[in-house]
Protein backbone atom coordinates (compact mmCIF):
# COMPACT_ATOMS: atom_id res chain seq x y z
CA UNK A 1 0.00 0.00 0.00
CA UNK A 2 3.02 2.51 0.74
CA UNK A 3 4.54 2.12 -2.88
CA UNK A 4 1.06 2.69 -4.14
CA UNK A 5 0.62 6.05 -2.23
CA UNK A 6 4.49 6.87 -3.15
CA UNK A 7 3.96 6.07 -6.80
CA UNK A 8 -0.08 8.48 -7.05
CA UNK A 9 1.87 11.22 -5.53
CA UNK A 10 4.67 10.81 -7.81
CA UNK A 11 2.27 12.38 -11.07
CA UNK A 12 2.28 15.98 -9.56
CA UNK A 13 5.00 18.83 -9.07
CA UNK A 14 4.41 21.75 -6.94
CA UNK A 15 4.95 24.57 -9.90
CA UNK A 16 4.84 28.39 -8.84
CA UNK A 17 5.44 31.73 -10.03
CA UNK A 18 5.35 34.79 -7.62
CA UNK A 19 1.31 34.81 -7.94
CA UNK A 20 0.28 31.51 -7.89
CA UNK A 21 0.96 27.65 -7.07
CA UNK A 22 -0.71 24.71 -7.87
CA UNK A 23 0.15 21.18 -8.80
CA UNK A 24 1.22 20.92 -12.09
CA UNK A 25 0.38 17.02 -13.89
CA UNK A 26 3.56 15.04 -15.01
CA UNK A 27 5.81 15.69 -17.31
CA UNK A 28 4.78 19.09 -17.58
CA UNK A 29 6.75 21.97 -17.78
CA UNK A 30 5.85 25.64 -17.56
CA UNK A 31 7.62 28.48 -19.56
CA UNK A 32 7.58 32.74 -19.44
CA UNK A 33 6.14 33.75 -23.14
CA UNK A 34 6.04 37.64 -22.99
CA UNK A 35 3.82 38.44 -19.76
CA UNK A 36 2.40 35.11 -19.55
CA UNK A 37 3.21 31.32 -18.43
CA UNK A 38 2.21 28.53 -20.57
CA UNK A 39 2.37 25.17 -19.07
CA UNK A 40 2.16 22.01 -21.37
CA UNK A 41 3.14 18.45 -21.60
CA UNK A 42 6.79 17.46 -22.57
CA UNK A 43 5.21 14.78 -24.52
CA UNK A 44 4.74 15.61 -27.76
CA UNK A 45 2.01 13.35 -28.14
CA UNK A 46 0.15 15.37 -25.45
CA UNK A 47 1.35 18.59 -26.42
CA UNK A 48 -1.33 19.78 -28.40
CA UNK A 49 -3.98 18.27 -26.00
CA UNK A 50 -4.14 20.25 -23.31
CA UNK A 51 -2.50 24.02 -22.25
CA UNK A 52 -2.68 25.86 -19.45
CA UNK A 53 -1.89 29.69 -19.53
CA UNK A 54 -1.29 32.43 -16.29
CA UNK A 55 -1.61 35.65 -16.34
CA UNK A 56 -1.08 38.59 -13.37
CA UNK A 57 -1.47 42.18 -13.81
CA UNK A 58 -2.07 45.02 -11.36
CA UNK A 59 -5.50 45.62 -10.56
CA UNK A 60 -7.54 48.01 -12.33
CA UNK A 61 -11.54 49.53 -11.53
CA UNK A 62 -12.79 46.57 -13.74
CA UNK A 63 -10.55 43.82 -11.40
CA UNK A 64 -12.99 42.72 -9.14
CA UNK A 65 -14.56 39.04 -8.24
CA UNK A 66 -18.09 40.47 -9.51
CA UNK A 67 -17.01 42.15 -12.96
CA UNK A 68 -15.22 38.80 -13.06
CA UNK A 69 -18.20 36.61 -12.21
CA UNK A 70 -20.32 38.84 -14.93
CA UNK A 71 -18.12 38.31 -17.93
CA UNK A 72 -17.73 34.90 -17.46
CA UNK A 73 -21.47 34.21 -16.84
CA UNK A 74 -21.66 35.51 -20.42
CA UNK A 75 -20.63 33.14 -24.30
CA UNK A 76 -17.57 34.69 -25.52
CA UNK A 77 -17.97 35.14 -29.82
CA UNK A 78 -14.80 35.44 -32.15
CA UNK A 79 -13.70 35.15 -35.76
CA UNK A 80 -11.02 31.74 -36.75
CA UNK A 81 -8.49 32.91 -38.59
CA UNK A 82 -10.16 30.71 -41.15
CA UNK A 83 -13.01 33.15 -40.78
CA UNK A 84 -15.14 31.19 -39.07
CA UNK A 85 -17.39 33.15 -36.15
CA UNK A 86 -17.13 30.81 -33.19
CA UNK A 87 -19.41 31.64 -30.29
CA UNK A 88 -18.39 29.84 -26.50
CA UNK A 89 -21.00 28.17 -24.88
CA UNK A 90 -21.06 29.26 -20.91
CA UNK A 91 -21.49 25.21 -18.76
CA UNK A 92 -21.08 27.23 -15.55
CA UNK A 93 -19.31 30.34 -14.26
CA UNK A 94 -19.97 30.49 -9.84
CA UNK A 95 -17.79 31.84 -7.35
CA UNK A 96 -15.59 29.08 -5.70
CA UNK A 97 -12.97 29.09 -2.71
CA UNK A 98 -9.87 27.54 -2.85
CA UNK A 99 -7.33 27.04 0.32
CA UNK A 100 -10.08 29.21 1.71
CA UNK A 101 -9.32 32.64 -0.74
CA UNK A 102 -12.18 33.50 -3.08
CA UNK A 103 -12.07 32.48 -6.59
CA UNK A 104 -14.52 32.92 -9.37
CA UNK A 105 -14.41 29.10 -11.65
CA UNK A 106 -16.39 28.80 -15.00
CA UNK A 107 -16.21 26.68 -17.70
CA UNK A 108 -16.71 27.22 -21.67
CA UNK A 109 -16.35 25.26 -24.91
CA UNK A 110 -14.73 26.91 -27.43
CA UNK A 111 -13.97 29.99 -26.08
CA UNK A 112 -10.67 30.37 -26.58
CA UNK A 113 -9.71 27.47 -28.92
CA UNK A 114 -11.86 25.96 -31.41
CA UNK A 115 -12.95 22.54 -30.22
CA UNK A 116 -11.94 22.80 -26.69
CA UNK A 117 -13.31 23.31 -23.54
CA UNK A 118 -11.45 26.47 -21.48
CA UNK A 119 -11.86 26.31 -17.28
CA UNK A 120 -11.06 30.01 -16.08
CA UNK A 121 -10.14 30.44 -12.63
CA UNK A 122 -9.49 34.23 -11.50
CA UNK A 123 -9.16 36.07 -8.19
CA UNK A 124 -7.57 39.16 -7.07
CA UNK A 125 -4.69 38.53 -3.99
CA UNK A 126 -3.04 41.47 -2.71
CA UNK A 127 -4.10 44.25 -5.82
CA UNK A 128 -2.97 41.76 -8.59
CA UNK A 129 -5.74 40.21 -11.03
CA UNK A 130 -4.66 37.08 -10.99
CA UNK A 131 -5.97 34.39 -14.09
CA UNK A 132 -5.37 30.97 -14.93
CA UNK A 133 -7.26 29.23 -17.87
CA UNK A 134 -6.54 25.44 -18.85
CA UNK A 135 -8.33 24.39 -22.51
CA UNK A 136 -8.36 20.68 -23.20
CA UNK A 137 -9.76 19.07 -26.35
CA UNK A 138 -13.01 18.15 -26.15
CA UNK A 139 -12.41 14.96 -27.27
CA UNK A 140 -9.61 14.40 -23.97
CA UNK A 141 -11.47 16.10 -21.25
CA UNK A 142 -12.60 13.25 -19.49
CA UNK A 143 -8.51 11.63 -19.40
CA UNK A 144 -7.61 15.74 -17.85
CA UNK A 145 -10.53 16.32 -16.14
CA UNK A 146 -9.19 14.64 -12.77
CA UNK A 147 -5.84 16.46 -13.45
CA UNK A 148 -7.00 19.78 -13.59
CA UNK A 149 -9.54 19.69 -10.64
CA UNK A 150 -6.65 18.54 -8.82
CA UNK A 151 -5.07 21.53 -10.01
CA UNK A 152 -7.70 24.18 -9.48
CA UNK A 153 -7.89 22.63 -5.55
CA UNK A 154 -4.26 23.21 -5.34
CA UNK A 155 -4.49 26.66 -6.36
CA UNK A 156 -2.82 28.77 -3.76
CA UNK A 157 -2.55 32.57 -4.53
CA UNK A 158 -0.09 35.34 -2.79
CA UNK A 159 2.14 38.21 -3.66
CA UNK A 160 5.87 37.62 -3.91
CA UNK A 161 8.08 40.50 -4.49
CA UNK A 162 10.74 40.36 -7.16
CA UNK A 163 10.90 38.63 -10.54
CA UNK A 164 8.52 36.37 -11.72
CA UNK A 165 10.85 32.61 -11.43
CA UNK A 166 9.92 29.30 -11.54
CA UNK A 167 10.39 27.43 -8.63
CA UNK A 168 9.65 24.18 -7.06
CA UNK A 169 8.07 24.83 -3.59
Amino acid sequence: LSLSLISTTAFAARWANQFVEFELPKDWICVLEGAEWVCQSQDADHKKEAIIVLAAKIQGDQDTLDQYLAYLKNPKAYTTPQGKNVTSQVRYAQNKTIQGHPWVDSLHIESEIPGFYTRYVATIKDGIGILVTYSVNRNKYSEYQSQFDALVESLKAFHREGGLNAAAA
